[in-house]
């Protein structure tokens, strides 16, 4: 199965409420609320006019005051909730159409290359070129066998004369198919294309898309156009099980609009024309985003998102009922509204036992005691909110581990039936859930950096970093690394948080000096002209372009890809903020190949 199926399983389980959201701490603290002011109103009402007499209207009045902030406040924030939740839920679904898009992509990209690959052969051209049509044919036979969705491949003349092909069809050879869109498109710009979705003439008569490539001799003249028909129903069997949640769909159209993809889709069966619709519309104009559009047939609405195959002009519609889109919105903005009903309810509970209270000594206590008990939950709250996304980031791990389990049975209990390509799936997809694991813990150790309480004392700087690199150097103890440390480097910091500098700083010198062969890394101290110390680590590795140095330091910035020095990006953003904690600077200075410098002071 390819990476696309679970990518978006997970995603629909994602869906789940956090834990420690706004709505859930005030629902579980409404009940810490004194009996006395959860008495009927109705009851409290007698009792005020017994003890005020006309007064009442003044209180009531001034009761009503003191709700309408409370109002206008529960008014904007449910306004903003939803407006947050909606954008949030139609982001979701233009990234799982992004998904989808950019998968499709590489693969028709592949298709393309298998094209290529074959078409610049020099023998299949020469082949081609003295017309020895049963040698070419000897070089397509293996492609079918090595692609199962691959149905056949065409060789034709410049003019659209099929004169090879594989597997062979009787009567085919001969035909002129300069009609075909592929053919032209081939001969309008002389590059690879791939076409709509046609029904083939052999039988037996199934839709397929075929990817043609021109074939040229070393004067770059148009021999030939070799042509790859692809079975659709093989070459999105990745695809077929990957929608998102139940009644969602999810199709791709060529450039015409035509369904290349289509749940409901069969192979043999007649294409469906979607050009008509408004979201296809704005995919095949390369346009991307959502909408939310009335479904006349079932009386309701549709979300929809949409997002084009730029290179090849398809796109990607995904589209879901909006009242399950909506449902985690929907019910969160119920509680909320429910919640707020209550709070007005509280609201004016204590408005009234204020204006008691000056009458009667026992409710001013019992309304100072509420305030109270209010001021220290409030603070309660604040700091559970601050462990919000904390929370959302752990809530994150069950879908990756889910992710990993599974492709790591699939591995163990099904390797030997896979293929490479999809042994080679299950392995990416497991790179690229621990790799989100390692985004998370990064991300949390930020978050910590931020808000870890800081205890200053004297740190042996140089002690610390020596010490960080014998354990780089027991993880990789093949490397050859010369390292210079200053002796007696010291600082006044918080010791752990200093350490987490240096970690990053050192293992950022260690890795991208892994290319070159007499590494150096050096730590140490100096004075500057402000009297102040600067602390700095110098390496010779692969540097960077000063040019992007403001960007050194965002989260999930790089300089490098992923492929050449792996990393989170996180690293840099954390040292940063705890440099600033401590009251200092960093920056760097650095020549491309010839190492980088990072200094800071505290």
């Amino acid at each position: 199965m390819d990476p696309l199926a679970n990518d978006i399983a997970v995603n629909a389980s994602e869906r789940k409420a956090p834990r420690n959201d706004p709505a859930s701490f005030i629902v579980q603290h409404t009940a810490t609320i004194p009996s006395a002011v959860t008495r009927p109103l109705e009851n409290q009402l007698i009792k005020l006019f017994q003890l005020h007499g006309k007064s009442i209207w003044i209180h009531l009045i001034m009761a009503i005051l003191a709700i309408i902030p409370i109002s206008f406040a529960g008014f904007y924030s449910y306004q903003n909730t939803n407006q947050d939740m909606t954008e949030s839920v139609l982001a979701r679904r233009l990234d799982m159409s992004y998904l989808v898009a950019t998968v499709l992509a590489e693969k028709l990209d592949r298709l393309v290359d298998v094209g290529v690959s074959l078409s610049t052969r020099v023998q299949f051209q020469r082949l081609v070129e003295r017309k020895e049509w049963e040698g070419a044919i000897k070089f397509m036979e293996s492609i079918p066998v090595t692609y199962s969705y691959i149905d056949r491949l065409v060789v034709t003349d410049s003019k659209g004369i099929i004169v090879a092909d594989t597997p062979a069809l009787p009567g085919v050879r001969g035909q002129d198919f300069s009609f075909r869109d592929w053919y032209q498109g081939v001969i309008r710009t002389g590059k690879p294309f791939i076409s709509k979705i046609f029904k083939r003439r052999a039988e037996p008569q199934i839709n397929i898309v075929a990817v043609a490539v021109p074939i040229k001799n070393r004067e770059q003249a148009l021999l030939g156009i070799l042509m790859i028909q692809v079975k659709l129903e093989s070459f999105f069997q990745w695809f077929r099980d990957a929608m998102p949640t139940p009644g969602s769909v999810i199709y791709i159209v060529d450039q015409s609009g035509q369904a290349v993809f289509h749940p409901q889709y069969t192979e043999r069966g007649e294409t469906a024309y979607l050009g008509n619709a408004t979201a296809v519309q704005h995919a095949l104009r390369g346009e991307r985003g959502t909408l939310i559009i009335p479904d006349l047939d079932k009386n309701s609405e549709r979300v929809t998102a949409f997002i084009p195959v730029e290179k090849y002009g398809w796109g990607v519609i995904l589209e879901e009922p909006a009242v399950t889109a909506f449902a985690a919105r929907d019910h969160q903005l119920q509680r909320f509204i429910v919640i707020y009903g209550l709070m007005l309810a509280l609201s004016m509970f204590t408005a009234y036992l204020f204006f008691r209270a000056r009458e009667e000594a026992r409710i001013k206590t019992d309304l100072t005691r509420l305030v109270s008990e209010r001021t220290s939950e409030l603070e309660v709250a604040n700091k559970e909110l601050e462990a919000f996304s904390y929370s959302v980031s752990h809530d994150l791990r069950a879908p990756l581990r889910s992710i990993d389990g599974f492709s790591r049975i699939l591995l163990d209990e099904c390797g030997n039936k896979l293929n490479s390509e999809h042994g080679s799936h299950l392995y990416r997809i497991r790179a690229a859930t621990q790799r989100m694991s390692k985004l998370i813990d990064d991300l949390l150790k930020l978050s910590r950096v931020t808000r870890a309480e800081m205890k200053r004392a004297p740190v042996d700087l140089s002690a610390i970093t020596q010490s960080v690199i014998e354990e780089l150097a027991s993880i990789q103890p093949s490397r050859k690394v010369i390292t210079v440390v200053q002796p007696g480097v010291t600082a006044v910091g918080d010791g752990p948080l200093l350490r987490v500098i240096l970690e990053n700083l050192l293992g950022n010198a260690w890795k991208f000096t892994s290319k070159i062969e007499n590494a150096q890394i050096e730590f140490g101290a100096q004075i500057d002209e402000k009297q102040a110390t600067v602390y700095f680590i110098k390496d010779n590795g692969a540097g960077f372009n000063m040019a992007y140095a403001n960007k050194l330091f965002g989260a999930f910035q790089r300089l490098h890809g992923i492929s050449e020095f792996p990393g989170t990006g996180i690293g840099l953003a954390t040292v940063q903020r705890i440099v600033h904690r401590h009251g200092g600077e960093i920056w760097a200075e650095s020549i491309i190949d010839q190492g980088a410098t990072f200094y800071f002071t505290l």
